[in-house]
C-alpha cells in the first residue's frame, strides 16, 4: 500500500518504527504485569516456606515429645521381659535431614547401636512387641482394645511367661484378643490368669477344627487333665495314655527348668527317658525339707512303676490289648499328682528354685499363700 500511494522512504521507516513501538509497548505491559505477579508469588513462596519450616520444626518437636513419652514404657516393658539383660537403655530419636527420620538405638556392652546390628531374632521380636504396646498405651486412649496374633513365634518359653506378666500387670484395664498356635504359651496364659486372680475375666477358647463349609468351630478350652479325664471316662485307653505321656513330658521339662536340673543337651525334642532321671536326681540332691522330699520321691517312684503304660499304648503294640483301664488311669493320676506336687496350691503357679535363697517357692509375687521349701 505504501508503494502504491508513493510514500517516501523516510515515512516508511517512521511507520515501521511506530509499529515496533506499539509491539514493545504491549510487551512492556505484559512484563510489568508478570513482575507484579512474580512479586506476589515470591511473597506466597516466602510465606509457604516459613509455614513449612515452622510445621516441620513443630512436627519434629511433637514427635520427639511422643518418642520421649513412650521411651519410658518401652524400657519398662523390655526390662520386664529381659531383666538383667546386657541390652538396655532403648532410645527413639528424630534424625534431621532424613525423610524416614526415626532412629532406634540400644545400649549393648557399653556402646549404643541400632539393635538390628547385634540382637537376636527373639530379642528383636520382643523389642518390637514392647514398642507396639508402648504406642498402644500412648495412642489408644478410650479405645482400650489390643489384638495380638502369634506374637511369640521366635521367643523362648521363659520370656513367653514374662509376656503374660507384662500384659496382666500393665494392660489389666484393656480388652485383649490373643491368638496363638503355641500350646505352651496358651498354658502359660491360663496359668498367669490364675496367678493374677483374673481367670473370670477371660474366655479361653480353642479352634478344634475348621472347614470351608462351617468356618472355625470354637469350643471352651480344656486343660490337659480335663482332656485326659474325658478320655478315661469314654474308655479310650490309648488316647488317655498318649495325652498323659505328653503331659508328663511337659511336667518333667518344667521341673528340670525350674529346679536347674542337669540334662544332656541334644538337638530336637526331649522325651520322658531324657528328663525323668535328671529331674528325680536333682530333687533328691537339692531338697532338704524331709516331708516335701519324701512326697516327691514317692511320686517319682509311682511314675517309674506306671510309665510303661505311656510307652506301651503310644505305639502300635499287640501287648497294649492286655492292659486295663485301671492301669492306664493309675499312670495318668501319677503324672497329674507329680504336677500338683510342684504347683503352688494358692495360685496354681509352678514352683521355682531360687539359688541365692536356697529355697523352692512360688514364683508369683502376688500369691498370698507363699510356701517355701528349704534346700541344701
Amino acid at each position: 500500500m505504501l508503494e502504491k500511494i508513493g510514500v517516501p522512504e523516510d515515512w516508511k521507516s517512521k511507520v515501521k518504527t511506530i509499529s515496533l513501538i506499539s509491539q514493545i509497548k504491549s510487551l512492556i505491559s505484559e512484563v510489568t504485569k508478570a513482575k507484579k505477579s512474580l512479586k506476589a508469588e515470591e511473597k506466597h513462596r516466602s510465606l509457604g516456606k516459613k509455614v513449612y519450616q515452622t510445621f516441620s520444626k513443630v512436627k519434629k518437636t511433637k514427635i520427639n515429645e511422643i518418642y520421649e513419652s513412650i521411651t519410658g514404657n518401652v524400657n519398662t516393658f523390655y526390662s520386664t521381659l529381659h531383666p538383667k539383660d546386657a541390652h538396655k537403655n532403648i532410645e527413639l530419636n528424630i534424625t534431621s535431614g532424613r525423610r524416614a527420620s526415626a532412629e532406634l538405638k540400644m545400649e549393648s556392652f557399653g556402646s549404643k547401636e541400632d539393635p538390628r546390628a547385634f540382637a537376636s531374632e527373639g530379642h528383636l521380636d520382643s523389642l518390637g512387641l514392647c514398642i507396639f504396646l508402648a504406642f498402644a498405651k500412648r495412642f489408644n486412649g478410650p479405645c482400650n482394645f489390643i489384638v495380638l496374633d502369634d506374637v511369640v513365634t521366635t521367643i523362648d518359653a521363659q520370656h513367653r511367661g514374662r509376656i503374660c506378666k507384662l500384659l496382666f500387670e500393665h494392660f489389666k484395664d484393656y480388652q485383649l484378643l490373643i491368638t496363638t498356635h503355641d500350646a505352651v504359651w496358651y498354658e502359660q496364659l491360663c496359668a498367669h490368669q490364675r496367678a493374677f486372680g483374673i481367670s473370670g475375666a477371660f474366655k479361653n477358647m480353642e479352634i478344634v477344627r475348621w472347614t470351608l463349609e462351617t468356618g472355625p468351630i470354637i469350643e471352651p478350652y480344656k486343660t490337659r487333665w480335663d482332656r485326659i479325664e474325658a478320655r478315661i471316662k469314654s474308655g479310650d485307653k490309648s488316647g488317655a495314655a498318649n495325652e498323659a505321656r505328653r503331659y508328663l513330658e511337659w511336667v518333667l521339662r518344667k521341673v528340670c527348668e525350674a529346679m536347674m536340673a542337669r540334662i544332656i543337651l541334644k538337638a530336637g525334642r526331649y522325651t520322658v527317658s531324657d528328663l525323668l532321671a535328671p529331674a528325680k536326681l536333682r530333687v533328691k540332691d537339692l531338697v532338704k525339707d524331709a516331708e516335701f522330699k519324701e512326697k516327691v520321691l514317692e511320686g517319682f517312684q509311682e511314675l517309674e512303676a506306671t510309665v510303661i503304660m505311656g510307652n506301651l499304648l503310644s505305639h502300635d503294640n499287640p501287648e497294649a490289648e492286655n492292659t486295663s483301664m485301671a492301669e492306664v488311669e493309675r499312670f495318668c493320676e501319677a503324672v497329674h499328682e507329680l504336677n500338683n506336687t510342684f504347683t503352688c496350691p494358692g495360685c496354681g503357679t509352678f514352683y521355682k528354685y531360687y539359688q541365692d535363697l536356697k529355697r523352692i517357692r512360688c514364683s508369683n509375687s502376688r500369691c498370698k499363700k507363699q510356701i517355701e521349701i528349704v534346700c541344701k
